[in-house]
């Protein structure tokens, strides 16, 4: 049995990127007062920095 190529690296990213998520929704909550609602404005850039951080995931995990 050989482990898979690049496995680390997508559990890595995988960790920094969920503790970055993790991070926004405390700071929501913090902020905002709970995870979801808010201002608009607030709303959009947490939904942009979410698509981001998928993005970015995919995009890592494809090519490496």
């Amino acid at each position: 049995m050989h482990p898979a190529k690049g496995l680390d690296l997508s559990v890595a990213l995988f960790l920094v990127v969920s503790l970055i998520g993790i991070t926004i929704l405390i700071l929501r909550r913090f902020f905002v007062g709970g995870e979801l609602g808010g201002g608009s404005t607030g709303r959009y850039v947490s939904a942009a920095i979410f698509m981001i951080l998928w993005f970015v995931y995919v995009t890592i995990s494809i090519f490496a």
